[in-house]
């Protein structure tokens, strides 16, 4: 727990600065860092990335975080399910922290009108 309280402090102290991020997923990160906390304690389903948190790219498919290709086009969009990798990492026991921005989804006008971030 004190590793992904750790790593969302970060986050939010330096995020603002340099747009890592797209969407951080706190409550989430939080309720899995409890989860490996009980997998930590009674020794079940233990593997070497319980409680490690980590961040996807914004183009992976995460069930219930926002998911948008770092795109406004997408920007309130929420998948229904996960990717496999996010599954596999959920069943190792690691602590989804958020999505980080991600290249061009197209090139031209479509990415400088509609991206969330520019930069120069």
């Amino acid at each position: 727990m004190e590793l992904t309280k750790a790593t969302l402090e970060n986050i939010h102290k330096i995020d603002p600065r340099i747009h890592a991020f797209v969407t951080v997923a706190d409550e989430l990160a939080l309720e899995q860092a409890r989860q490996a906390d009980v997998r930590l304690q009674t020794g079940v389903k233990v593997t070497p990335l319980t409680g490690v948190p980590f961040a996807v790219k914004d183009c992976i498919s995460t069930k219930a975080v926002r998911t948008t290709c770092s795109s406004k086009i997408l920007e309130n969009f929420i998948p229904q399910y996960n990717a496999t990798v996010i599954d596999r990492l959920a069943d190792a026991g690691a602590v989804l922290v958020g999505q980080t921005q991600h290249g061009r989804i197209w090139d031209g006008f479509i990415l400088r009108e509609f991206g969330f971030f520019q930069h120069t």
